[in-house]
């Protein structure tokens, strides 16, 4: 039901500083600005959590996906994809 996923709320702030070790990854800063970047213009003033989450899914919704894999895991490899190539295979 649409409206039970509308119903999900986000992190509470002592979620967050429980799992902050989880949900930070430590990125040089011209990086942390790619990803930021991203982010903010996916989520622009969306308001509900499942919004936010809806809105970056729709963000890859032009990239191109190929079949394949890499053991390219690094984080240049994720920003190469997010910012430049947007395509292959995302892992």
């Amino acid at each position: 039901n649409l409206q039970d996923w509308r119903a999900i709320r986000g992190l509470s702030a002592g979620e967050i500083r429980d799992l902050e070790g989880y949900l930070e990854i430590d990125l040089p800063e011209n990086t942390r600005e790619s990803f930021q970047s991203h982010l903010e213009s996916a989520v622009g003033g969306k308001g509900g959590y499942f919004e936010k989450v809806q809105a970056i899914f729709e963000s890859f919704s032009s990239y191109q996906y190929e079949l394949g894999f890499t053991d390219d895991v690094s984080v240049a490899h994720i920003e190469k994809f997010l910012v430049d190539i947007k395509s292959g295979d995302c892992t």
